[in-house]
């Protein structure tokens, strides 16, 4: 499945040079419909001048087992400046009740890795050489291909809400258009502090109604599972 999904990849690491590899942290977001960018941009005026970076990307997840269990793992490249970056990432169970909180670490295996985190929680080798290695054991360990995007991922941070700011473009799923706020916390107690942040910021731009607590890659899974007449769940 080839899509126009926004996809926000490891926001927290450094592009400019060097490997980058992105500690357990804590992701806590939330995104919001809305018909077009016009409309995005009335509704939050903030958002068109917030918005300064840009790049292409394509990701595919592996292990339906895994997003069945309420988890996620995926493979990344990402085009910086000219040059395709690689990244896995493993996302752990959402633990949010408005908002989503998910554990995440994020490792780049552009040039290999030694000690992958990500492999570790896998049980499999934790030094890799390429990223083509890193698929094949992915897939060795039982975490076959089974969906994937490509597209452009415009991002950016409002610093009077503190928040990170992203938009999201996929026609495969039920809204064309999404806006995600997002915080990064470092451990448990900050995200759930960041979750009552998210939701008193949605109150105050009265945006409750525009919420969408559903994940895209989540809500894309779903629509394919109900039209081959397996639904997630």
């Amino acid at each position: 499945m080839v899509c126009q999904y926004i996809l926000h990849i490891l926001s927290r690491t450094d592009f400019k040079g060097g490997a980058a590899i992105s500690k357990a942290v804590f992701e806590v977001e939330t995104r919001f419909r809305f018909t077009d960018q016009d409309e995005a941009y009335q509704v939050l005026p903030f958002l068109e001048t917030s918005l300064n970076r840009k790049i292409e990307w394509s990701t595919a997840f592996y292990g339906q087992d895994i997003l069945l269990a309420g988890k996620m793992l995926r493979k990344s490249e990402v085009k910086i400046e000219g040059n395709i970056r690689h990244f896995i990432c493993w996302k752990g169970p959402d633990t949010g009740t408005l908002i989503n909180i998910r554990q995440e670490v994020s490792e780049e295996v552009t040039t290999g890795i030694t000690d992958s985190c990500v492999m570790s929680i896998l049980d499999g080798p934790t030094d890799l050489e390429t990223p083509n290695q890193a698929v094949k054991e992915l897939e060795r360990l039982g975490h076959g291909r089974y969906m994937s995007f490509t597209g452009t991922d415009m991002f950016g941070y409002y610093e009077p809400l503190k928040i990170r700011v992203k938009l999201m473009f996929c026609p495969d799923i039920d809204y064309p258009l999404l806006v995600e706020f997002e915080k990064i916390a470092e451990n448990e107690e900050q995200a759930a502090q960041f979750e009552n942040d998210i939701v008193k910021i949605c109150d105050e731009l009265e945006l409750r109604d525009r919420m969408i607590r559903e994940e895209p890659p989540t809500m894309l899974f779903e629509k394919k599972a109900e039209e081959s007449g397996n639904a997630l769940g």
